[in-house]
């Protein structure tokens, strides 16, 4: 191996473990911003049968802003310069989002608003969790579970499509 392999292997290390900290910080983004406005909704209508729906949307539009910019300048040091050349590669970038929201605004209507798809009985070796006291508090009903479990799943696929979108398409290395 080359020193230029080594060098390039060593700076893929870098820059995956800047993604990833960058995704997470991301993910971080959505969850406040989607158990917040959820709590809000679901406050002043708690029979809603969108709650969830709308909370994700909200909580898609702030990450992927927090995403953009941490990918762009920290994680793949993009260096597009003027107004047009960034609005390009803000629309492109949100493009790659565009899937992940559509399949995250879908499981949120479909297996929580809608259908109240129940994995903590679905899958029965959750079922103990339920009597964990922090589980109890975070996750006090079926309802809470089934919100997380779905959340989780989305932010893990989320993660995974984005990076391949952001380094193969968007921020893409022109050398």
């Amino acid at each position: 191996m080359t020193d230029t392999q080594i060098d390039q292997k060593k700076s893929n290390k870098g820059e995956l473990a800047k993604y990833l900290v960058a995704g997470l910080s991301a993910t971080v983004v959505y969850f406040i911003v989607r158990l917040a406005v959820f709590a809000v909704i679901n406050a002043a209508n708690p029979t809603g049968e969108i709650n969830a729906t709308i909370s994700a949307a909200i909580a898609n539009v702030s990450a992927t802003v927090f995403a953009f910019f941490t990918n762009k300048y920290w994680v793949f040091k993009s260096d597009t310069t003027g107004w047009k050349n960034l609005l390009k590669e803000f629309g492109i970038f949100c493009i790659g989002r565009a899937f992940v929201f559509v399949e995250d605004i879908l499981i949120s209507f479909l297996f929580i608003d809608k259908f109240g798809i129940d994995v903590i009985h679905f899958f029965h070796w959750l079922k103990p969790l339920e009597g964990i006291p922090v589980i109890s508090i975070v996750v006090p009903t079926t309802k809470h579970g089934n919100f997380m479990f779905w959340t989780c799943f989305n932010q893990a696929f989320a993660i995974v499509f984005n990076y391949v979108v952001s380094k193969f398409i968007v921020f893409k290395d022109e050398k």
